[in-house]
């Protein structure tokens, strides 16, 4: 296999033809998710792209998120991404790559904890469990595009900053709450 570049730019900074390489990336890899879902749900932009190209082609990307909730009575900021790799590269690695790449990126913006929301249909799981998340016990909870609550499976966390906290939100019988700000990514 051809070596695969790793790197990490700003959302902001993408320009046109990467926007629209990382979109259809992303519509191979989630062809099940709506634009429907993707709008009301979804609704943050990314403040990362984690990019992985072979040959100065994308093979696969993971959008980085942040955002600031409340924890045992107090703020914290969480960071979370959405990876996706080429289907015929798959297995080989690069889908762990790319997930490293974009927790040390929340690592080094002193993010507590990494949030993921997971298909719990599909086996993605090992790959997450591998970098350190567990998927939480109780349904998370997070406000649509028009502020209505949301409860769903599938939310894993991985420590980031925080270990203690980590901890504490597994154990709790409280859900994780991603409010006030929408969406869940």
């Amino acid at each position: 296999m051809d070596t695969i570049d790793i790197s990490i730019i700003e959302a902001a900074k993408l320009n046109a033809e990467q926007k629209t390489e990382i979109l259809q990336l992303q519509r191979q890899c989630f062809p099940d998710v709506s634009a429907q879902e993707v709008e009301e749900d979804f609704c943050r932009p990314p403040v990362a792209i984690v990019l992985a190209c072979s040959q100065n082609v994308l093979v696969a990307c993971a959008e980085v998120f942040e955002r600031e909730i409340e924890c045992n009575g107090r703020p914290i900021s969480i960071g979370g991404f959405s990876p996706c790799a080429s289907e015929g590269l798959r297995g080989k690695g690069i889908g762990t790559a790319i997930c490293k790449a974009a927790m040390s990126y929340l690592k080094e913006q002193a993010c507590a904890i990494a949030f993921l929301s997971v298909d719990t249909k599909h086996n993605s799981h090992p790959l997450y469990e591998r970098l350190g998340f567990k998927m939480l016990a109780k349904p998370f909870i997070y406000a649509n595009a028009r502020g209505e609550l949301k409860e769903s499976d599938g939310g894993m966390i991985a420590p980031l900053c925080e270990p203690e906290l980590f901890e504490n939100i597994l154990q709790t019988d409280k859900p994780l709450t991603l409010t006030p700000e929408v969406g869940y990514w």
